[in-house]
């Protein structure tokens, strides 16, 4: 036989190089029961057994982009506002109290993040817990180990989703119904400011070489979105929504500025003269803030920021300052439990209430009642019921008056409030803590409608043809 008959070709054996590398390729691209080290370790910390490991039939991401869900202040302009806007009657009583069934031993909560579908807690555990309404376990998720002294940040929520993110710099996308992950990104850089949503992204301000760098991650799929903007701002910045589609409002030591978020520059910024205190409040072109000096502060956004008034309170603030529609109040909380209404417009004091505050929940927010309290009251109508709720006492919640201050009621609840209410029709939800360290879920009735739900209970159990 000739030798060269004998002799494999180069373009034979190239071909066949090109063909193992494509079957390759075919084999674990797009293959959900192919894993990395990290979305394996995602997916067993969702039990404590391997016998309960669950791979995900469609891969590891794809989704849509949902409306958010959860907001401090119940938005993001964190006026404080009752975002249902519906008339409410003053009687409000506890009716049902559920104990929280984490399932962790010592676990400490931090961290609450609330919407129709449960709560979200984490705290300075390597575990994001959903529970229910009704306080029982739905699913726990456990993240990468922490070093000691660092916690995870609060989840991000939209309708489909919750949003964890690691100290270390990883963010899981998972989904709300069952705990199973969605998509998990890896920023390698710790977030030096509260991570939060904005428009299709999560934003992690990370420390970079002279300023912060954001990172922005797409939610649909958790791809980290190339452009990444670097904004001169301290670390440890609080951030609000803006007037309009695009700005946002960070404050950061005693500075305020305005961020243009279709160029990613700041477009001005204002310097106080003493440090603020949380973030600001955003009422249409006007920004609110608390110094740590115990002033309020009124600043104008057509101006660059330009201070409209400053008003001098008694005791430094416990918060930031919020907002009562129509009424024209602007109220804070002061250290001890105080509550201050300042006139909107002129910005002179208008009253102040000496209550008491041994909650952990300082905000004050508003909500309307009905046109009975109205009357009942001597409210002026021009106000349309608008009044000012806040924690008071050592377990309660307390209702005001905004044109004087009066006290309308006093709500008892089993367990100190830690954030405001979840909202709904004609029921509030509390997440509190007992005088025992043990966390309770509290549901809190209109009177009217817990008699409504009496009778109907009285009704179901009359035998089947008795007369009432």
């Amino acid at each position: 036989m000739d030798y060269d008959s004998r002799h494999v070709k180069w373009y034979w054996l190239l071909l066949f190089i090109v063909y193992c590398g494509a079957v390759v390729y075919l084999l674990f691209s797009g293959n959900p029961y192919l894993y990395s080290d990290q979305e394996l370790r995602a997916s067993m910390s969702r039990s404590d057994s391997l016998d309960l490991l669950t791979i995900p039939a469609q891969g590891m991401s794809g989704g849509k982009i949902t409306a958010q869900t959860h907001f401090y202040r119940f938005d993001f302009q964190r006026s404080g506002v009752d975002p249902l806007g519906a008339p409410r009657y003053k009687d409000y009583v506890e009716y049902q109290t559920f104990p929280v069934q984490h399932g962790l031993e010592g676990f400490e909560i931090e961290n609450i993040a609330q919407d129709s579908s449960g709560f979200y807690l984490t705290g300075a555990s390597p575990w994001l817990v959903s529970v229910s309404l009704e306080g029982e376990l739905r699913w726990k998720f456990k993240l990468a180990d922490m070093k000691p002294g660092t916690k995870l940040w609060p989840a991000l929520l939209d309708e489909d989703s919750v949003y964890a993110i690691h100290p270390s710099g990883e963010i899981l996308g998972i989904r709300k119904s069952d705990g199973s992950l969605r998509w998990l990104t890896n920023v390698d850089k710790e977030a030096i400011a509260e991570p939060f949503i904005w428009q299709d992204h999560v934003v992690i301000p990370v420390k970079g070489k002279r300023t912060s760098e954001w990172m922005l991650i797409r939610r649909t799929d958790g791809k980290l979105n190339e452009k990444v903007p670097k904004i001169d701002v301290k670390p440890g910045f609080m951030v609000s929504k803006g007037p309009g589609k695009k700005t946002l409002i960070l404050t950061a030591e005693n500075k305020v500025y305005a961020l243009d978020t279709e160029r990613w520059k700041i477009e001005w910024s204002q310097t106080l003269t003493e440090p603020i205190k949380g973030p600001a409040t955003v009422v249409e072109n006007d920004i609110l803030v608390a110094t740590l000096g115990a002033k309020v502060l009124k600043l104008d956004v057509n101006r660059k920021g330009k201070v409209e008034w400053e008003v001098e309170l008694e005791k430094s603030p416990a918060g930031s300052p919020t907002y009562t529609p129509m009424a024209n109040r602007v109220t804070l909380q002061m250290l001890g439990g105080e509550i201050a209404a300042i006139d909107f417009k002129t910005g002179k004091l208008a009253w102040t209430y000496n209550s008491t505050n041994k909650s952990p929940l300082t905000d004050t927010w508003s909500v309307r009642l009905s046109g009975k309290h109205i009357e009942e009251y001597k409210m002026d109508w021009l106000h349309k019921g608008w009044t000012i709720w806040s924690a008071c006492s050592n377990r309660n919640f307390c209702m005001f008056t905004p044109n004087k201050g009066q006290l309308i009621q006093s709500v008892a609840i089993s367990a100190q409030p830690l954030t405001l209410p979840l909202q709904f029709d004609r029921r509030w939800i509390f997440f509190g803590r007992t005088p025992k360290g043990e966390y309770l879920i509290s549901h809190m009735l209109e009177n009217a409608e817990i008699k409504k739900l009496k009778t109907q209970a009285s009704a179901e159990t009359v035998p089947s043809g008795s007369k009432n």
